[in-house]
C-alpha cells in the first residue's frame, strides 16, 4: 500500500514529488484557480468532472470540498492506504492547509508553506493590495468575507501535526502569517515545527536553502508516515544571508 500526498500550490511544491519514495503517490489534481502542473512520476490524477470552477469569494468553500473529494478518490484506489495521507500546500495551497487544519483531522500531518492565516491582516501587509480586495470583495472593514474564510477563527480545532514554512522577505504573504499559524499551534500543544528563512521570498531559491526545505519536509513526512528518510546532510545544509 502507498501513501497519498495531496499537493496544493503547484509552483512551489512541484519538485517534491521527485523526492517521494517509489511506493508513495502524489495526488495532483487541478483544483479551482490552479493554472495547471507538470506531470510528475508518482501522480494520481483526479478526474476533472469531480472539480468545481472558481475561487473568488469562496476560498474555504468549494476548493476545500474538492480537496476532500480528490483525497476520497485517491484513497479508494487499491494501491493507496487510506488514512496514511499528508496534505502539503504553498501560497493559496498554504492557506488551504491552514483551513484544512481547522476543518478536518483526516490527514496524518500537514505542511503549510507561505499560507495566509488571517486574510484581514494579510490584506494590509501584502504588496498585492489589489488581490485580496478583489478576492474578498472589498476591504477588511467593508467585507464580511475576510472573517468568513479566515483560518484563524477555526484555530481552536487544530489537532493535526503541522510543519509551517515562512520567509522574512516574502512580501506576497508576509512572514507574520506563518508566525501566527505556528503560534496558534504551539499555544494549543499541537505538534508543530517552524522553518523560517531570513533571506528568501515567496519561493525558496538559494540552493542550500532549497536543499534544507526539501529535506525538512521529507523528515516531517517520515516522522508521521514512515517511508523514505530525509538526507541528514541536507538537513544540515543552509545558506546564510551572505551567500
Amino acid at each position: 500500500m502507498t501513501t497519498a500526498l495531496p499537493r496544493l500550490g503547484v509552483d512551489v511544491l512541484d519538485d517534491l514529488d521527485r523526492r517521494l519514495a517509489p511506493a508513495d503517490a502524489d495526488l495532483a489534481a487541478r483544483y479551482p484557480g490552479d493554472a495547471g502542473a507538470r506531470q510528475p512520476v508518482h501522480t494520481v490524477y483526479v478526474p476533472a468532472d469531480l472539480m468545481t470552477p472558481g475561487l473568488a469569494a469562496d476560498w474555504g468553500g468549494r476548493a476545500f470540498e474538492d480537496v476532500m473529494k480528490g483525497t476520497d478518490y485517491a484513497e479508494a484506489l487499491p494501491y493507496v492506504e487510506k488514512g496514511r495521507t499528508v496534505a502539503a500546500g504553498a501560497s493559496f495551497g498554504g492557506y488551504m492547509v491552514n483551513w484544512i487544519a481547522g476543518h478536518t483531522t483526516r490527514f496524518a500531518a500537514l505542511v503549510s508553506h507561505d499560507g495566509t492565516f488571517d486574510p484581514a491582516s494579510d490584506n494590509l501587509e501584502t504588496e498585492e493590495l489589489w488581490f485580496p480586495k478583489w478576492e474578498f470583495k472589498g476591504w477588511p472593514w467593508s467585507s464580511s468575507l475576510y472573517a468568513k474564510w479566515s483560518p484563524m477563527y477555526s484555530a481552536g480545532n487544530f489537532k493535526t501535526p503541522t510543519l509551517v514554512v515562512t520567509s522574512e522577505k516574502d512580501y506576497r504573504v508576509p512572514f507574520g502569517q506563518g508566525l501566527m499559524m505556528f503560534s496558534a499551534l504551539q499555544i494549543q500543544g499541537v505538534p508543530s515545527r517552524l522553518l523560517m528563512f531570513p533571506d528568501e521570498g515567496h519561493w525558496v531559491l538559494k540552493p542550500g536553502n532549497s536543499c534544507l526545505w526539501h529535506n525538512t519536509i521529507m523528515d516531517w513526512l517520515h516522522r508521521y508516515l514512515g517511508g523514505a528518510e530525509a538526507d541528514p546532510k541536507g538537513l544540515a545544509m543552509v545558506y546564510s544571508v551572505t551567500k
